[in-house]
């Protein structure tokens, strides 16, 4: 959503021209549509915010049950996010690995390298996807060795 987005910020009063330095050609001219978007979220958008905050733990609680099951992936958990980063032995080049993963089996992964040096070696996966989307990837059969796509397509990769 590059050119959509919109937000606040608090900070410290003494910052305000440094960030007003920083942010005014990225922030300035926010299209109509997008302030009222944002007015009717922060006034009426609770109900929304709820059924999204649902979604992500009831995915994140999936993949990270399903993930947890194997002894080449390593992961932590999130708090509280949308994505997850994990780690899988042996795996170095997670582009390749997203590309192969989606053709042979229909899953998506990101590559971590997308999000920046940090996520290199990383996939992540999406916990807050369209409804029904990880649950089907990932319902209550999909991790059992023969069930889970990713599982399966693992034990070909070195």
């Amino acid at each position: 959503m590059t050119g959509w987005r919109i937000g606040w910020l608090s900070a410290p009063t003494e910052m305000g021209q440094v960030i007003e330095n920083l942010i005014q050609y990225s922030t300035s001219g926010v299209p109509v549509f997008s302030q009222r978007a944002a007015i009717a979220a922060l006034t009426e958008g609770g109900d929304f915010l709820k059924q999204q905050i649902e979604r992500a733990e009831s995915g994140r609680r999936i993949v990270v049950d399903g993930l947890s099951d194997s002894n080449r992936i390593q992961l932590s958990a999130p708090d509280g996010a949308f994505y997850l980063f994990f780690g899988i032995e042996g795996i170095k080049d997670c582009r390749r690995l997203a590309l192969d993963l989606v053709a042979r089996t229909g899953v998506g992964l990101a590559p971590g390298s997308a999000f920046g040096t940090g996520g290199e070696g990383l996939p992540e996966a999406v916990l807050c996807a369209q409804s029904g989307a990880v649950e089907s990837c990932c319902g209550a059969d999909c991790f059992s060795r023969r069930g889970f796509p990713m599982r399966g397509f693992l034990d070909g990769v070195k």
